[in-house]
C-alpha cells in the first residue's frame, strides 16, 4: 500500500472471500531463518516532494538500524500525459526523459540518500496505469474499472515503463546534474495484483465458473518487466513476484491462494486446470517460466487489528497460516512456472493499527501494537522460508478520512509511539512450558545484548545480524532487553511470557 491507496487496499481486508478450494495450510516451519532481513516502508515520507522530510526520514530509519527500503513506483505519477484516452505520440516511451521529471527527481533522490546511509533500495514499479495504457472495453470499463488505472493495463506499455526504469536505475543514467545514478538491484513486479484498485477486472464467471481473470492480466504483466529488466542492466538482479494482499473477498478481491494458483494454472488440488478455467486464465499446454528471484506478500490481518495468528479462511494467507502460501508455491514449481530457488518468502509490507489515532474497530491499543509487531517478526523469524520482513509505516497518514489504517510507529505530528522503541529493539518471549524461547534484537546492531528478569541481569547474548534467539529456564517475572554501546543504552519494551497456539 502507499499514498494513493491506504485506505482503498485496507477496506479489502474487511471481509474475506467465499471461494471453496480446500487448501489448509501448515501453522509454522520447523527451523529459524537467522538471516532474515529488515526491511521499511513509507512511501509517503520517502518519496516526499520536500527534501528535508524525505531526508529527516532517512536518517530516522538509518538510526533506527533499517538496512533496506521497500518503495513502490506508481506509473501513471510518471507517465506523460497520464490522464488522456490516446498514446502519447512521438515518444519513445522506453525512454527515461519522457517522462515526469519532477516525479523522477524525488525518487532519484531516495535511490541516492539510500546508497550514502547504506540502506538498499527494492523497487516495485507498479500501478495505476495512464488511461492510454488501459485496455478495456466501454463495456468492461463501466462494469469494472471503477478504480482509474486499473483496468486491463497493457503489459506492452508497461514493458516500455519498466524499460525507462530499469535504464534509470541501471548504475549508468546521468541526472540533470550530470551525475550517475546508483543502481538498483532489486525488484518486484506491480503491488497487490489481487485487489481490484490495483487491477481490474479481478473474478469474472465463465458458465458458471469463477476464474481469477486478473491473475491471468498479472502474468502478462510478469513476464513484460521481467524482461524488461533483464535486458537492461539488470540480468543478475533479484526480482519478486507478487505483492499480494493476504484477504480476498466477493468478485472483487482475490484470495491470494486462489491468485496463485490461477496464475501457475493449476487448482485447488495443484492439478492443471483445463476447459472453461485454462481458456479464460490463459493458460496454455506450453507456458513460459516465470523469470523471478522469490515471492513478495502482504500478511496482513483483517483491518490489521487481529492478533497476528488469528485464524482466517483457509485460502486467505496470514502469518497464520503463511505454511499455505508455501504449499502453492511447491504447486508452482510442480507446473513448471516457478524456478525452485524462486520460494523464498518476502514480506514487504506489515503493520498492526493503532488506536489512537484510528477509530474504534480500527485500531489496537498502543502498548498492544508495541507487543503485535514483536511477535508478527518473530513468527516470520521461525519461519525458514522467510527471507525478509518490512515494517509498513513510519508515521501515520493524517490525510486518511476514515482514521483506518494508522499502522505507524510514530503519530503523524512525529512523537513516537511505544512501538517505535520496541520496533528498535523488539523482544518476544514464548512460554513453552518448562522453559521460555527468548527472541529479539537490537536493529542494524551487533555485539552483545542483555537479557533482564524483573530488572535483573540473567544472561548475556550475541547478536547475529542484528537478532537472537535462546532458551532460559521457565521464571516469573517481566522480561527486558539491554544494549549498550558507545555511552549509549538502549532497553526494549517489558514482556511477559506467552503462549502461541499449538505449532508454534
Amino acid at each position: 500500500m502507499n499514498s494513493r491507496s491506504l485506505f482503498l487496499s485496507v477496506r479489502s481486508l474487511l471481509a474475506v472471500l467465499s471461494l471453496a478450494v480446500g487448501l489448509l495450510g501448515l501453522t509454522s516451519q520447523a527451523l529459524a531463518s537467522s538471516s532474515q532481513e529488515s526491511m521499511f516502508q513509507d512511501d509517503r515520507l520517502l518519496q516526499n516532494a520536500d527534501p528535508a522530510i524525505q531526508s529527516k526520514a532517512l536518517d530516522d530509519l538509518d538510526a533506527a538500524g533499517v538496512k533496506s527500503i521497500h518503495t513502490v513506483v506508481l506509473w501513471s505519477n510518471l507517465a506523460p500525459s497520464p490522464t488522456k484516452a490516446s498514446i502519447p505520440t512521438g515518444m519513445n516511451l522506453s525512454d527515461p526523459t519522457v517522462y515526469n521529471a519532477a516525479r523522477w527527481d524525488r525518487i532519484d533522490r531516495l535511490v541516492k540518500g539510500a546508497q550514502t546511509r547504506g540502506i538498499q533500495i527494492l523497487m516495485s514499479p507498479a500501478g495505476p496505469a495512464p488511461r492510454w495504457a488501459e485496455t478495456c472495453t466501454t463495456f468492461e470499463r463501466r462494469h469494472y474499472g471503477k478504480e482509474a488505472g486499473t483496468c486491463k493495463p497493457s503489459a506492452k506499455l508497461y514493458g516500455q515503463f519498466v524499460t525507462a526504469l530499469a535504464k534509470r536505475y541501471g548504475g549508468t543514467f546521468k541526472d540533470s546534474t550530470g551525475a550517475t545514478l546508483p543502481k538498483v538491484r532489486r525488484f518486484s513486479i506491480w503491488n497487490e495484483p489481487d485487489l481490484n484498485s490495483w487491477i481490474s477486472p479481478q473474478i469474472q464467471k465463465f458458465r458458471g465458473v469463477k476464474v481469477s481473470v486478473a491473475a491471468r492480466i498479472y502474468r502478462d504483466l510478469v513476464y513484460a518487466g521481467t524482461k524488461a529488466l533483464r535486458a537492461n542492466g539488470h540480468r543478475s538482479d533479484k526480482i519478486l513476484l507478487g505483492e499480494t494482499a493476504p484477504v480476498g473477498q466477493g468478485t472483487i478481491r482475490t484470495a491470494p491462494a486462489v491468485f496463485y494458483q490461477t496464475l501457475f494454472c493449476v487448482n485447488s488440488q495443484g492439478k492443471r486446470v483445463r476447459g472453461t478455467v485454462a481458456k479464460n486464465a490463459g493458460c496454455k499446454k506450453r507456458m513460459k517460466k516465470l523469470d523471478v528471484n522469490g515471492v513478495a506478500h502482504h500478511p496482513y490481518t483483517k483491518r490489521a487489528v487481529q492478533t497476528p495468528l488469528a485464524r482466517q479462511r483457509s485460502t486467505d494467507i496470514t502469518l497464520a497460516n503463511l505454511g499455505t502460501l508455501t504449499k502453492v508455491l511447491k504447486q508452482g514449481v510442480r507446473s513448471k512456472l516457478l524456478k525452485a530457488s524462486a520460494t523464498g518468502i518476502y514480506i514487504t509490507e506489515y503493520g498492526v493499527s493503532s488506536r489512537p489515532p484510528a477509530k474504534t474497530g480500527y485500531g489496537v491499543p498502543l502498548s498492544r501494537q508495541a507487543e503485535w509487531i514483536n511477535e508478527a517478526e518473530y513468527l516470520a523469524f521461525k519461519n525458514s522460508k522467510v527471507k525478509a520482513f518490512t515494517q509498513f509505516q513510519l508515521e501515520d497518514d493524517s490525510g486518511l478520512k476514515t482514521k483506518a489504517f494508522q499502522t505507524g510507529l510514530r503519530f503523524s505530528d512525529g512523537r513516537d509511539k511505544p512501538s517505535f522503541a520496541a520496533y528498535r529493539v523488539p523482544l518476544f518471549v514464548q512460554n513453552k512450558g518448562a522453559k521460555f524461547t527468548i527472541w529479539g534484537g537490537v536493529r542494524g546492531k551487533s555485539g552483545t545484548v542483555q537479557i533482564l528478569r524483573s530488572g535483573k541481569k540473567v544472561k548475556t547474548v550475541r547478536l547475529r545480524r542484528g537478532y537472537f534467539q535462546t532458551t532460559i529456564r521457565k521464571a516469573t517475572g517481566s522480561w527486558q532487553l539491554q544494549y549498550t554501546s558507545g555511552g549509549t543504552t538502549l532497553k526494549s519494551r517489558k514482556a511477559s511470557a506467552r503462549r502461541l497456539p499449538r505449532g508454534f
